[in-house]
């Protein structure tokens, strides 16, 4: 910190970067434009996460409704922050540090197919896709065969299903694949397998998949899909219309690559070691 700037310096994998923070009264201010948007985003996020456990909130609490699209409904005078985007892809936040920002509920928020598309070729293939939305966390890998896994805030609940099945149907387009998906698997219960799928509640072996920050604090599903068992199903009728992407832009909720992970998780420690000094 100098006088009414913070500044916050994120190294990872040869990337550097330095943001500055402006206060003014009690209020932090960010603008960020261009090749730097979505890290700024990013670490203005956990900043703010940061902030939010000056005022009594736990560690990563704040993150789903950071990382919600009904953040744009927020306000400097009520809700004591306002983030928005512009048509010339300026982001622009604004931040009451000594208001304790309300947080949103979102327990019947789920991944649906649209958050899905813009990433469907990895989803459908080889590939990687990580995002959060609401109280869930997703993580798609491939690993010979795709493997979804979802954490959910304190404990699995309908939205982890939903979210399962908006994956699967994106990854096969076939209305049959997942009417016999929910024949055997009606509900999260218990870990199951049937031909072409295994499910896990909460395995102990997480070594191959990222895991979210505060995972202790989440319950997980683990579905590992064989392609080629699916592919060899049998069905009278098959095929869904194909699905196409609506919109294309930047999602609010998105964290892809490891190289974000990194810088999230470096910048995180920093982050809490300036903002308990103001």
């Amino acid at each position: 910190m100098q006088e009414d700037e913070l500044l916050i310096s994120v190294t990872a994998e040869g990337y550097n970067a330095d943001l500055i923070y402006y206060l003014t009264d009690n209020i932090l201010s960010f603008n960020v434009l261009g090749y730097e948007l979505l890290n700024g985003y990013f670490v203005t996020k956990i900043l703010i996460d940061s902030l939010g456990q000056l005022h009594g909130y736990s560690e990563g609490e704040m993150l789903p409704t950071l990382n919600s699209d009904k953040i744009v409904d927020y306000t400097l005078e009520n809700e004591g922050l306002m983030m928005s985007l512009s048509d010339s892809n300026e982001l622009s936040v604004k931040v009451d540090i000594s208001k304790k920002i309300p947080l949103l509920d979102l327990s019947d928020e789920y991944i649906e197919i649209e958050d899905l598309l813009e990433y469907k070729e990895y989803i459908v293939g080889d590939g990687f896709v990580n995002l959060y939305k609401g109280n869930l966390y997703f993580n798609k890998t491939t690993q010979n065969n795709n493997v979804l896994l979802i954490f959910e805030n304190n404990s699995l609940t309908d939205s982890s299903y939903k979210s399962i099945l908006s994956a699967i149907e994106v990854m096969f387009e076939s209305k049959s694949i997942l009417d016999y998906f929910q024949k055997n698997y009606s509900s999260i219960s218990s870990d199951s397998e049937f031909t072409g799928f295994k499910i896990e509640i909460n395995p102990a072996d997480l070594s191959a998949e990222i895991v979210p920050s505060g995972s202790e604090d989440y319950e997980y599903i683990r579905v590992t899909i064989y392609r080629d068992e699916v592919n060899s199903l049998k069905f009278d009728s098959d095929v869904f219309e194909s699905i196409e992407n609506p919109k294309t832009g930047v999602s609010n909720y998105i964290i892809f690559g490891l190289v974000l992970l990194v810088i999230g998780l470096t910048t995180y420690a920093v982050c809490n070691r300036r903002t308990h000094k103001m």
